[in-house]
């Protein structure tokens, strides 16, 4: 498997850190001075700030890739170029996802049973689940993609442009297995398959095209 085959596998989760909220000052009471004075003055009520969001991020290092990406309503079909693509970037997406959680639903109804790229990423997100281990950073955005049909029936080529976030994966005694410190781009080729209602992903590579 290639580097960049091998960094396609390799990606992981990132738990985003939630957005903050600002605390005003504590109010101050006031008092009037002098003889005169016979009461003390009332503490101006400091507004309660409203509470700040949690930022989502969706794109760079930071994402939660342990939701699930949305699945497009290209899942539905038909089968077109178009919707071939919007697979295939879903597929993608779901990496980091399988490798963070170990969660395979999603990605095993997309797998076709030949595919050794959708075999062998399960058995690496299932292998980190229960072996106690965990990663870094791996996050993944998607870019340009473009898909054409290919000559038998329902079978589809896509390519997509992603980037990749530098990772790790450590052991569970704290040992660095694999180490991938620089942001890669690539680009991944996939060959999707449109039958009885469903597409399947039937193969996967990628090349490397240098740090990002």
């Amino acid at each position: 498997m290639s580097r960049a085959a091998a960094s396609l596998v390799m990606v992981v989760a990132v738990l985003l850190a939630a957005g903050c909220t600002s605390q005003g000052p504590e109010p101050v009471a006031s008092a009037t001075s002098g003889p005169s004075a016979t009461a003390k003055a009332s503490p101006t009520p400091t507004p309660t700030p409203e509470p700040t969001p949690d930022v989502v991020v969706t794109s760079g290092p930071d994402q939660d890739v342990t939701v699930a990406p949305t699945p497009p309503a290209a899942l539905d079909g038909p089968a077109t170029a178009d919707n071939a693509m919007l697979v295939g970037k879903y597929f993608i997406q779901l990496i980091p996802y399988v490798i963070a959680t170990g969660e395979t639903a999603q990605w095993d109804a997309l797998s076709g049973p030949d595919c050794k790229f959708c075999a062998s990423a399960r058995e690496l997100g299932l292998e980190v689940a229960t072996e106690g281990q965990r990663v870094t950073g791996g996050a993944i955005d998607v870019g340009f993609g473009h898909a054409s049909e290919a000559e038998e029936e329902g079978v589809f080529s896509a390519s997509i442009d992603y980037v990749e976030h530098p990772s790790q994966r450590i052991a569970a005694d704290g040992t660095v297995l694999k180490d991938y410190p620089e942001a890669t781009t690539a680009r991944a080729h996939l060959e999707l398959r449109w039958a009885e209602g469903s597409w399947k992903i039937l193969g996967a590579s990628s090349d490397d095209l240098g740090s990002a």
